[in-house]
């Protein structure tokens, strides 16, 4: 591959310095697309985009118990770090190939043009299977884990069956991408104010429960004895899922 294909040009023209606007579309040029999506997300919108579609607490508040508790006890705890490390070699990975081809496309643009349309053709394909299933994924813990309890506590009572969360999770799924139909300035602002309150409410609800249902010692989160004796390493990795579900 050339070398003037990874190297982003200087933001300059004969006879002056570009505008970022125009030093981007000019970066643009060199791809073989011309400027046309307006760029209205600034750094927060941008991170809050990010944020939300990994959602920490949607994993957290569905598989804490079922899979982290259940299967490895406290000590799948240590499976976070692991887990977190490995994201942010992959963070600086993306980081610094968004930097030589920063074009819309994510995965599927940095592999045809690392590699060829071949792989680029399956990478989009993966990646565009990948986002419908976090999407309905996180869609469908909605209805059971929120919503149905919220209207029960309001007096509206629902059952929480298997229909009625399918029912709940279709209508959840159709306003939000009814959300994204209107506009990105509005998804923006919805996103940005949702992204605040999930922050907030994680470390409140950390906090509460630090302090007020301080139940166990620090030393519990050695405990081993609920991988058992055999295959210690197996059941922490199958409780290492959880993680990973939150943070991939």
């Amino acid at each position: 591959m050339p070398d003037d294909v990874l190297t982003r040009p200087q933001s300059t023209v004969p006879g002056g310095a570009m505008s970022q606007e125009a030093a981007d579309a000019h970066d643009l040029g060199r791809f073989g697309y011309k400027q046309e999506l307006r760029r209205v997300l600034g750094v927060y919108s941008s991170f809050a985009v990010a944020f939300s579609y990994i959602s920490p607490s949607t994993g957290i508040f569905t598989l804490f118990a079922p899979i982290g508790l259940a299967i490895a006890g406290p000590f799948f705890f240590w499976s976070w770090p692991l887990v977190a490390l490995g994201q942010f070699i992959i963070a600086l990975n993306f980081a610094e190939v968004s930097s030589h081809f920063p074009v819309a496309g994510s995965v599927y643009q940095w592999t045809k043009y690392l590699s060829n349309r071949a792989y680029s053709w399956m990478t989009g394909w993966v990646y565009l299977f990948a986002g419908i299933l976090t999407v309905t994924g996180v869609v469908a813990t909605v209805p059971g884990l929120v919503l149905i309890p919220l209207l029960n506590n309001l007096g509206i009572g629902i059952e929480n069956n298997a229909r009625d969360q399918v029912i709940i999770a279709l209508l959840v799924l159709a306003s939000t991408t009814l959300l994204n139909i209107f506009g990105v300035r509005l998804v923006a602002l919805i996103n940005n104010t949702g992204v605040v309150f999930e922050i907030l409410g994680m470390v409140v609800f950390a906090l509460i429960l630090l302090i007020f249902y301080h139940h166990q010692p620090a030393t519990v989160l050695f405990d081993a004895k609920y991988l058992g004796n055999n295959n210690q390493v197996g059941v922490f990795l199958a409780a290492m899922f959880m993680s990973l579900f939150v943070i991939y």
